[in-house]
């Protein structure tokens, strides 16, 4: 393996890390609509708990 393909896994390790440490903390938009409440996820970052009527009007708003 040549250096640009260590340094390109190492990249991919460190953003599959970042990723799974992001998960532990914060948690996954699928826990919000599995579980029924959105305590660990805000309504912004989390469109399952938002329903689909409302996620369908911010992605409407400003088109013509």
């Amino acid at each position: 393996m040549g250096v640009a393909d260590i340094i390109i896994l190492t990249l991919v390790a460190a953003a599959f890390i970042a990723v799974c440490v992001r998960v532990r903390r914060k948690g996954t938009c699928a826990d919000c609509s599995s579980a029924g409440s959105c305590s660990s996820c805000g309504q912004k970052g989390c469109p399952a708990c938002k329903g689909v009527d409302k996620v369908a009007d911010d992605l409407g708003r400003g088109v013509r």
